[in-house]
């Protein structure tokens, strides 16, 4: 009898697989029938499978880049997703006369980067770091950490005498 209710949950629980036509017109392929494990629910439209979107992004892929902006791959993909594919961008050279002029603008912002560290240092008492993960910790004159928390207040305690 317990083995009987096993198998009748488990042969209810089986999901249905649904289908989903990609529109005609795709090409290179991805006008077939795209198998989906997510079953209907109410009739309410169901978001992408993910093998829907890559068949999408293959074919958009597919095409040649001068016909991709204003694709149908690329408006459905927009529509499935709320991603607009961009726009392929050829890299130009760089205008030497541009790297020149701006050297002394570049030298003075970084001037300015130390002048800030330096005062924000002294006033908080911390020195600020980068973790190897990317993330900042704080420590005070002695070495010893400092919490974000307290270091926050002491960094707003800096900014109201300013």
């Amino acid at each position: 009898s317990l083995d009987a209710n096993k198998q009748q949950t488990s042969n209810s629980c089986k999901k249905r697989r649904a289908s989903i036509s990609i529109p005609r017109g795709l090409g290179n392929g991805a006008a077939r029938i795209l198998a989906s494990d997510e079953p209907e629910r109410n009739n309410l439209p169901q978001p992408p499978s993910p093998k829907q979107i890559l068949a999408l992004v293959r074919a958009y892929c597919d095409l040649p880049e001068v016909d991709r902006q204003r694709s149908e791959q690329a408006q459905l993909i927009q529509d499935m997703t709320g991603y607009a594919m961009a726009q392929a961008q050829t890299l130009r050279p760089v205008n030497s006369d541009f790297l020149v002029n701006i050297q002394p603008t570049v030298r003075e912002m970084e001037k300015q980067k130390k002048i800030d560290v330096e005062e924000t240092r002294n006033a908080t008492n911390c020195e600020v770091r980068k973790d190897k993960h990317g993330l900042y910790e704080y420590f005070d004159d002695c070495g010893d950490r400092v919490c974000p928390e307290e270091y926050s207040r002491r960094y707003h305690a800096m900014l109201a005498t300013k």
